[in-house]
């Protein structure tokens, strides 16, 4: 049987080690003579160094695979590109901060990559939801093949099951009843909740007009954004220096639910903003407080920012709000330079480096009517 984590250097990942058994996670270390020519797969993580990334070249590269982590003192294009060719996710250069190494494994093992991420896409229209013998309608934030995201103004009791009704204008043709679990509810201001439903077994008929419904949204979405699809909007105080909001393609990472949810992927940062991946637990209107970790060895700075746009497989769009003059001194030399982690599944402009943020505090919100 395969280990859930497997890690592989010549000694140089001591501190990588340490940090997986400070974690109490279970895992398996080959060292030096010890390792075998060829490996099986873990089921969870690998974490190598470049020499030792190539146990991973004969392995299958599916959605349901573990995340590849490469660690390195080094840089080059070759390496990069050697690294993707065997499906890994992440590059790590050193010196890195050790919290966010620690917050970059955690969100590699349980929160995988964002490539692998359950597609959905954007719906903003309002359906019928039942539970039991009661009906209402409530808007349909979002929606993919295995769950689906609401808002309404009364609450859904987590736990219960519902039937989450699709339209014939956005199914195809033909009603589609949608069995679903809730399993978050949470008030978001204004009287509203936000609901998370995870879709029940579907019949393989009710899957295949489910595919057709996500397809057609988004194709439906693709035509309607266009280009500004993947413009990120103005985050930051107008200014006729352009170049004070330039922006660094990155990747940045920030959990919630313990470590591992607080983790997310972005890019484009600049001081006025960023954007992340795909989050069904945030909404636009929400306002957030990260730690940033920036330097190797150095304390974090924490910033303000709100979610100002949801662009559904494209992401989310942050406005960082109310930075003071020394935190603001801090960002700007973040984003003149390189950081030190690579979202290799990201494509080559998206993913040129990641910082490693953390979710302190979250109020929600909704977007204005």
């Amino acid at each position: 049987m395969s280990s859930p984590i497997l890690l592989v250097d010549d000694g140089e990942l001591e501190d990588v080690r340490l940090l997986l058994a400070e974690l109490g996670l279970p895992f398996t270390h080959l060292r030096g003579g010890a390792i075998p020519d060829e490996c099986e797969r873990p089921e969870k993580l690998f974490v190598a160094s470049p020499r030792r990334s190539a146990l991973a070249a004969e392995w299958p590269q599916d959605a349901d695979g573990p995340s590849l982590v490469c660690i390195s003192a080094e840089d080059s294009n070759a390496l990069r590109d050697q690294l993707r060719t065997r499906g890994f996710h992440f590059l790590v250069r050193r010196p890195i901060h050790s919290y966010a190494l620690r917050l970059v494994l955690i969100r590699a093992l349980y929160g995988g990559s964002e490539k692998r991420e359950e597609e959905r896409v954007v719906v903003g229209q309002e359906v019928e939801v039942r539970a039991g013998t009661r009906a209402g309608r409530m808007l349909l934030v979002d929606l993919s093949t295995r769950g689906c995201r609401l808002v309404g103004d009364q609450p859904l009791t987590e736990g219960s099951r519902v039937t989450v009704l699709i339209p014939a204008s956005l199914a195809c043709g033909e009603p589609l009843g949608l069995r679903a679990k809730v399993v978050r509810c949470d008030p978001v201001g204004r009287g509203h909740h936000d609901a998370a439903l995870a879709l029940e077994d579907p019949s393989e008929s009710v899957q295949e007009r489910l595919e057709g419904a996500v397809a057609q949204l988004r194709e439906r979405n693709q035509a309607a954004e266009g280009a500004a699809a993947s413009a990120l909007p103005a985050a930051g105080p107008a200014s006729d220096d352009r170049r004070k909001h330039r922006r660094v393609a990155f990747d940045g990472t920030v959990h919630e639910q313990g470590d591992a949810e607080r983790t997310v992927l972005g890019r484009d940062l600049s001081m006025g903003g960023m954007r992340i991946g795909p989050r069904a637990d945030l909404s636009v209107g929400d306002t957030l407080r990260l730690a940033v970790y920036a330097e190797p060895g150095g304390e974090p700075f924490e910033v303000a920012a709100e979610v100002v746009r949801d662009d559904g497989d494209g992401g989310m769009a942050l406005r960082f709000t109310a930075l003071d003059p020394a935190v603001a001194a801090r960002m700007e030399a973040l984003v003149g330079e390189l950081p030190g982690i690579e979202a290799l599944d990201a494509g080559e402009s998206a993913g040129l480096g990641a910082v490693v943020s953390e979710i302190l505090e979250r109020e929600g919100g909704l977007e204005d009517d």
